[in-house]
């Protein structure tokens, strides 16, 4: 059961990450410069400078996902558990 809760974890942050990706994507492949309407290309601006203002924020918040996954549980004393009892604790 927390082995499955940890792929399923794994498989979100994997989404995420690839959801990211596609914004970067998405970016490098639109030129603005190739739009020659002004309402089309003044909407495409700003949906582009939202994506620039969002993908660093979405990057710092998938690192702190990634972190909070991979951290390991203290005990009591300072001991580190692991095997069955670790996958208990996290789930």
């Amino acid at each position: 059961m927390a082995r499955a809760k940890s792929d399923l974890i794994a498989l979100e942050l994997e989404k995420f990450e690839n959801k990211i990706f596609e914004f970067q994507k998405y970016l490098d492949d639109k030129d603005i410069n190739q739009i020659y309407e002004d309402g089309i290309r003044a909407k495409e601006i700003d949906i582009q400078l939202k994506l620039m203002n969002a993908i660093p924020f979405l990057l710092e918040q998938l690192e702190k996902l990634r972190q909070q996954k991979t951290e390991r549980i203290e005990t009591y004393g300072g001991k580190k558990v692991s095997g069955i009892a670790e996958d208990f604790l996290k789930s």
